[in-house]
């Protein structure tokens, strides 16, 4: 006669025929009447229901109630037979639409707007945690967006490479950057580079008394002195009397002055050294001195106005093309644009070698992945590392291996590709693994990596 097996609740499960074990109703194996054999099929299953059927995968035929512990999460899970879901216990429920029903202190973590809410026994709903804005320019607490938000968020560079700053959005408008480094990131009405402490967006302000600031166009003291202590570049200074303002001292002086005329009495010039005729050089005008020397000095000059200077009499010992050394260094104008023209070092240093990195991304088992550089050709070598984001095989969360292109189909197609052009690098993952590696233990034995249990950093060189 069959055995009719009936859940808790009192409704039927299955019938199990005499002398036949059923293994598809539930995660355990259930006898009929005069199954052999009997005994190692029952203490199998209390071992399983003692062990919650740890593993890293789910067991199958789950009925509603059912716990299982999730090895690879180390997570106690419950199965829901109405949702067909493994709930973790102990942590919260997560989701993209909130339940409409709750207990006191229960938590729900919503995954689109990627903000944690809190059952509110009083107004019977779940109430935002945090943060203030949600992520998909929705705010639940608030009934109109765009939202408003202070968060710490990360944002790419030109490079692609992840930084980590504050920024205040308000009505959905971005306002402010606070960074702790200099980086440009082309982001819209931001001035690059995006600097270290505040930056504003384009024409918004700091707004009030500034104490010691290092800009303050609108402070009413600068440095600790009121504005009328400066010189305006915008306009004609007058000093308040006579001789009152002096360009440098008698220590410290500019080493270059200019302007379009200088007029009044220059005692000791050297701005005719490029003058053939000293009607050229306008400081030397009404000078009755050149360089501490008298107009007379030099030769040719019978008047300053008109003379012709003489080379060999002016104030510095010309460089000869071939045979003479320089005592300082040659600063170039620009980089060769011939092949005769002499390098900077800058020039030099920038053919060496030209490295692309792209961000840390996550892979998969048979995964593509095209990363675009701008290495201007096709670069000479590649290197790929996988960054632990699961542990195995001894190795730990944000543990840094070095993985070479190659494939291994022994046991599994396992390995990495990497297909060079002179835009893109693109990286195939093997069908089942991205490799075969050492474990980081004593053993040192070789394991299959797992693609989930990685994500992978990709730099070119050029």
């Amino acid at each position: 006669m069959a055995y009719l097996i009936n859940n808790y609740n009192g409704t039927p499960l299955v019938n199990v025929q005499d002398r036949t074990l059923n293994i598809s109703a539930t995660s355990i194996k259930l006898p009929g009447r005069d199954y052999r054999p009997y005994g190692e099929t029952m203490v199998e299953n209390m071992v399983y229901m003692l062990q919650n059927f740890a593993q890293g995968i789910p067991p199958s035929n789950p009925i509603s109630g059912q716990t299982w512990y999730d090895t690879n999460f180390k997570l106690v899970k419950v199965y829901d037979g109405g949702t067909q879901a493994w709930l973790p216990v102990g942590t919260p429920q997560s989701g993209v639409t909130l339940p409409s029903t709750g207990s006191v202190g229960e938590l729900f973590y919503q995954t689109a707007k990627r903000q944690l809410f809190v059952w509110d026994t009083t107004q019977n709903e779940f109430r935002l945690v945090g943060p203030l804005g949600a992520f998909d320019n929705t705010n639940p607490d608030y009934p109109v967006p765009p939202y408003s938000a202070w968060e710490v968020v990360q944002i790419p560079d030109i490079n692609n490479v992840l930084k980590t700053v504050w920024r205040l959005v308000i009505q959905g408008i971005l306002v402010a950057i606070i960074s702790n480094e200099s980086f440009n990131s082309n982001i819209t009405n931001f001035t690059d580079p995006i600097q270290p402490g505040i930056n504003l967006r384009t024409n918004y302000n700091l707004v009030g008394t500034a104490s010691r600031a290092i800009v303050s166009d609108n402070s009413n003291a600068l440095g600790g002195l009121p504005p009328n202590k400066y010189m305006r570049v915008d306009l004609s200074n007058e000093p308040d009397a006579t001789n009152l303002r002096s360009l440098g001292s008698s220590t410290k002086v500019y080493s270059k002055v200019y302007a379009n005329q200088f007029v009044g009495k220059a005692t000791k010039a050297v701005l005719a050294d490029t003058a053939t005729l000293a009607t050229t050089a306008t400081l030397a005008t009404n000078s009755t001195q050149l360089n501490g020397q008298a107009a007379s000095y030099y030769q040719n000059a019978t008047n300053i106005t008109s003379g012709t200077l003489s080379v060999n009499r002016l104030p510095y010992a010309p460089l000869n093309k071939a045979g003479d050394a320089m005592t300082g260094m040659l600063t170039l104008s620009a980089n060769p644009t011939t092949a005769l023209h002499a390098a900077t070092k800058q020039y030099v240093d920038s053919l060496l070698l030209n490295v692309y990195e792209s961000g840390r991304f996550i892979i998969a088992a048979n995964g593509v992945y095209p990363l675009t550089h701008s290495l201007g050709g096709l670069p000479r070598f590649v290197t790929v590392d996988l960054i632990n984001i699961v542990p195995e095989g001894g190795y730990v969360i944000d543990d840094v291996i070095e993985i070479s292109p190659g494939a291994n189909s022994i046991t599994a197609n396992n390995g990495i590709a990497i297909k060079k052009t002179t835009t893109q690098v693109t990286i195939y993952v093997g069908l089942d693994s991205p490799g075969v590696y050492l474990q980081a233990n004593s053993s040192h034995s070789s394991m299959i990596l797992t693609a989930d249990n990685w994500s992978m950093r990709v730099r070119a060189y050029r």
